[in-house]
């Protein structure tokens, strides 16, 4: 069960890991900036959104496994041992998969934009970048059997050894030693992570190599899995649909940048909107599978209390102090009022959809539901980017129109999530 006596462990570590996200985030460009031409800067940008993609390598499975091995770990089902092992195998496949996209994604950007800097550095940059995405799968496990401080220890020293290793663009070739040092942690962290969860469950090798097993999870989570891996395909799409719009399109390089930054500040800012709903979900699970639906709908009340002042916070430095962000992060300042309206409506946006898709699928298993709502959204992102491209609009009236689109997708995942769960 949820120890509510944890809660405020997990969340000074989360809080923590989101800072420190955040300054990665904003000192990733300011360095890059400085450091390489604007086509080298637009095409790390590029590669750096691109691997945002690769989280639909997981087939779908990850929250439909999350939620099998959370219900079995509360309700204390034998076979919460063999879903676990299936998912150690699954997450390793996906994560050599993970790497050999992020080597196409590089090569492809690499080409296209044709970068002032060496092929193999760049292809190794991505390959650092992916490395990450890979470790962060395990966080599904670690959730799931209430282990979820000893990750976010985990992961808060993951992101300050990150934050450390920026340095290394310092020196001369310090893109290879960065990309190099982040490769050689998540190797390290695969394998701690593998022996912690051993310690916990004595697993033994029949249990990896069990084909009978691993294939009946396959079966049991497939139809679930499907519907999640087109909704990861369409929210990835939903979140990042710039970083293939501007591959194909020809837009100058400054419309780039000011997409990949207005997209770093928007999914930062969203870190922090997301805590209350990522920390509320462990206790609402417990409720929902005890039938304590008052105590439900309570901490449903609390998780849209704090996101919401949450989310005016997070916009408002971004609204009045602008110029001297920008100045001071990439030296000049790329905002403008379209690009501040398109902010607020998407941050306002994502509040509610994310609370409300957080809860339908880690609690409702409405994934089919949700797959509706996302082919809805997506289509009229296609429609809104179609239109962009034929009547040449202006990169901040295309960031509007999407914004939009993004409070029309929140107000209905939120009818659904009170149809649906509420009573």
């Amino acid at each position: 069960m949820f120890k509510i006596n944890q809660i405020s462990s997990f969340v000074s570590y989360k809080l923590l890991i989101i800072i420190l996200s955040l300054f990665i985030g904003f000192l990733n460009p300011a360095i890059f900036s400085r450091i390489f031409n604007q086509t080298t800067f637009a095409a790390l940008l590029l590669t750096s959104g691109l691997l945002a993609y690769l989280a639909f390598l997981d087939a779908g499975f990850g929250n439909p496994l999350y939620t099998v091995m959370r219900e079995y770990f509360i309700k204390k089902n034998n076979k919460l041992k063999s879903s676990i092992s299936f998912s150690i195998i699954f997450y390793i496949l996906v994560s050599i998969l993970t790497i050999l996209a992020s080597s196409m994604f590089a090569f492809f950007v690499f080409n296209s934009l044709k970068p002032d800097i060496n092929m193999y550095s760049f292809i190794l940059f991505a390959i650092g970048l992916s490395s990450n995405i890979a470790t962060n799968n395990f966080r599904h496990i670690f959730q799931a059997i209430d282990k979820y401080i000893l990750f976010e220890k985990i992961l808060f020293l993951k992101r300050l050894f990150n934050l450390c290793a920026l340095s290394f663009f310092l020196l001369p070739n310090g893109i290879n030693y960065f990309s190099t040092s982040l490769i050689c942690l998540n190797i390290f962290l695969t394998l701690f992570f593998i022996n912690k969860l051993n310690k916990f469950f004595q697993f033994n090798l029949s249990d990896f190599i069990d084909y009978s097993s691993h294939y009946f999870w396959f079966k049991k989570i497939q139809s679930n899995a499907l519907f999640f891996f087109f909704i990861t395909i369409l929210e990835v799409f939903y979140y990042n649909y710039g970083f293939i719009y501007f591959s194909f399109l020809e837009f100058s390089q400054e419309d780039i940048v000011k997409y990949s930054l207005f997209n770093k500040i928007y999914l930062s800012a969203i870190l922090f909107t997301r805590i209350p709903a990522d920390i509320s979900i462990h206790l609402a699970s417990d409720y929902f599978h005890n039938n304590n639906i008052i105590k439900f709908r309570k901490t449903v009340i609390n998780t849209l209390i704090y996101s919401i002042p949450a989310s005016i916070l997070i916009v408002l430095p971004f609204i009045f102090f602008d110029h001297s962000i920008f100045t001071i992060w990439v030296g000049e300042n790329y905002f403008n009022l379209p690009l501040k309206i398109a902010l607020v409506i998407a941050v306002f946006s994502n509040c509610f959809h994310h609370i409300a898709g957080t809860y339908l699928f880690s609690i409702g298993n409405n994934f089919k539901t949700c797959l509706k709502i996302n082919v809805f959204s997506n289509i009229l992102i296609l429609i809104s980017l179609l239109y962009g491209a034929t009547m040449l609009l202006s990169i901040e009236m295309i960031l509007i129109n999407i914004s939009v689109i993004y409070s029309l997708t929140a107000l209905i995942y939120f009818i659904n999530f009170k149809r649906l769960l509420w009573n």
